[in-house]
């Protein structure tokens, strides 16, 4: 995207792959981090027209679920392991570790009431308790209000439905993503919660009998009021509040995709 290597004064938000190696990619410095997870069923898929397309918003001509189920099966294997590891690492440094302050904000949510989202999101930025009355709080209402808001690339047509994907899965797929990322999955409410109630987003369903721990049952909103409650407790006292300089390239504090594809690892496709 327009801007995406530039990361210094220039921008006051950067998009960023951390903590994946990347190569190319230039070290760069922040005091806040949003994240945005996605439902790993819709993700897996767009990552594969992304790499195979160099594009966000075209399609590849075939169904490679379909015309290339073994590698697909592979893929979908691989990225799971990834997919659990590359959140292991996110929440371990921002959360458990206190490193860096952050909010979690699901792609869902952006679609079912943007809004809402947006409004929290800015709060974080801004360190406010409130918008209202503020410039962004009238700027928000009236971009969500466009019947056609501008858009930095055409959407795919089943982008904005959720878990438009799933079909593409067997249920081996399924169940080698739950067991991987069961923590993620009940975490950011993407399963079933404690006693079956309703959730619009239980793409995953857990059993009786099978383990997960339902006491995390969405627990990325409660945590997102602890960090916007110390995102505004570091706004008054600056000397507190931590710059931290990150580096794609360091094989030390970043995930190497190439390690979990290698069978020494054990972390192979089955």
């Amino acid at each position: 995207m327009r801007g995406e290597n530039i990361v210094d004064d220039r921008v006051w938000i950067k998009k960023t792959h951390w903590p994946l190696i990347l190569p190319q990619a230039l070290p760069f410095f922040s005091h806040k981090v949003i994240c945005v997870v996605r439902n790993p069923l819709d993700i897996f898929p767009s990552l594969v027209n992304l790499g195979h397309t160099f594009s966000h918003c075209a399609k590849l001509p075939f169904d490679h679920h379909v015309e290339n189920a073994e590698r697909w099966d592979k893929y979908v294997r691989m990225m799971s392991k990834v997919h659990s590891e590359y959140f292991e690492r996110m929440m371990g440094d921002c959360v458990e570790k206190g490193m860096n302050t952050i909010y979690m904000a699901r792609f869902e949510d952006f679609i079912a009431n943007p809004e809402e989202e947006l409004d929290k999101v800015f709060r974080f930025l801004l360190d406010l308790d409130t918008l209202e009355g503020t410039n962004i709080q009238r700027r928000i209402k009236q971009v969500v209000g466009q019947k056609d808001p501008s858009q930095f690339y055409k959407l795919k047509p089943e982008t904005k439905i959720p878990n438009s994907q799933a079909h593409k899965y067997t249920k081996e797929q399924i169940d080698c993503i739950k067991k991987d990322n069961a923590h993620f999955l009940t975490y950011f409410g993407y399963t079933n919660g404690p006693e079956n109630e309703e959730n619009p987003t239980a793409f995953f369903n857990f059993d009786e009998v099978e383990e997960n721990d339902f006491s995390v049952f969405n627990n990325f909103r409660k945590e997102n009021v602890k960090q916007m409650d110390r995102a505004l407790e570091l706004s008054k006292d600056p000397e507190k509040a931590k710059t931290l300089t990150y580096d794609n390239n360091n094989k030390e504090t970043c995930l190497d995709t190439k390690a979990l594809m290698e069978p020494k690892q054990g972390l192979a496709s089955a």
